[in-house]
């Protein structure tokens, strides 16, 4: 762990005020962009971008440089992604995907008690509004559209979100002296909650404290970071792909067979043993032990 310059509630502070501050900022921004844009395809894009630039990476990186003098050991992207862990990790989310789509599929279909109808309706509606956004930004059939929505939801989202909640907000919590398992998990909470998709909340749940594993398992954010984006590269060309078909051409169910599924969390499991036991410091001494 890298010497730090400022205490643990003081770096806290600093990177909460900084996300906050930058989160205010962007929402004005957001306003005025909307009311001078004509275009509200390329305003989205570029209100993205720089909530990218400005909430996530900016905290990020300011806190870890006014931490230590060894801001990247900080952040964990001083150590490449060795070829084996990326490997296994990439192949490890592959064969997760029928499962995960069972999971999807389970938490968008939720219904809460009667009592509590108005709020699944406001909730819902958020889900759409969020749905209507990101199929904003990726509008076009084009294949200049679909690299430009990869470069911006698909490798920026994952870069800045990484540096964010597993470089900076993960090892935040870790310096508190927190367990591991808590912080990892703790830092997946909160990085679903902040998407405000309830009927998406379990999945992103998964995939964070996949992620917040593969940091803290490789020591180096690389990999989430080429994880997250490639993660989030395949549901954009997947949606592309959907909305660009013929009319008479059938989606199959994202739910899957049973046993595809099954065999799919298996598979997952496995991969995470893998993983584990390729980044043991006693195994593979191209990682750092903590």
């Amino acid at each position: 762990m890298p010497r730090t310059n400022l205490s643990i509630v003081s770096g806290f502070a600093l990177f909460i005020f900084l996300f906050l501050l930058m989160l205010v900022m962007t929402s004005l921004l957001a306003e005025f962009v909307t009311s001078k844009m004509t275009n509200q395809v390329a305003g989205f894009r570029i209100l993205t971008v720089v909530q990218d630039l400005l909430v996530f990476i900016l905290p990020a990186v300011v806190t870890a440089l006014l931490m230590t003098r060894l801001p990247a050991r900080f952040l964990n992207i001083d150590l490449p992604p060795y070829p084996i862990p990326l490997t296994l990790a990439l192949v490890t989310l592959l064969v997760s995907i029928p499962f995960m789509n069972r999971v999807i599929e389970w938490n968008a279909n939720i219904q809460l008690p009667e009592a509590l109808e108005g709020l699944e309706a406001q909730m819902r509606q958020m889900e759409d509004t969020a749905e209507t956004f990101i199929n904003s930004m990726m509008n076009g059939s084009s294949v200049g559209s679909l690299i430009l929505s990869i470069a911006i939801i698909g490798v920026l989202a994952g870069l800045s979100e990484e540096l964010f909640f597993r470089g900076a907000l993960q090892k935040l919590l870790l310096m508190t002296g927190m367990n591991h398992h808590v912080a990892i998990w703790t830092g997946a909470v909160i990085f679903s909650v902040f998407h405000f998709q309830f009927f998406g909340f379990v999945p992103r749940l998964l995939l964070g404290a996949y992620f917040g594993y593969l940091v803290w398992w490789t020591r180096s954010l690389w990999i989430p970071i080429i994880i997250h984006s490639i993660n989030n590269s395949i549901v954009v060309v997947t949606e592309w792909h959907e909305a660009n078909l013929p009319e008479n051409v059938n989606v199959p169910d994202e739910g899957g067979n049973l046993l595809v599924n099954f065999i799919s969390l298996l598979f997952m499991v496995a991969g995470l043993y893998l993983i584990r036991r390729a980044c043991n410091p006693k195994s593979n001494s191209s990682v750092v032990s903590q």
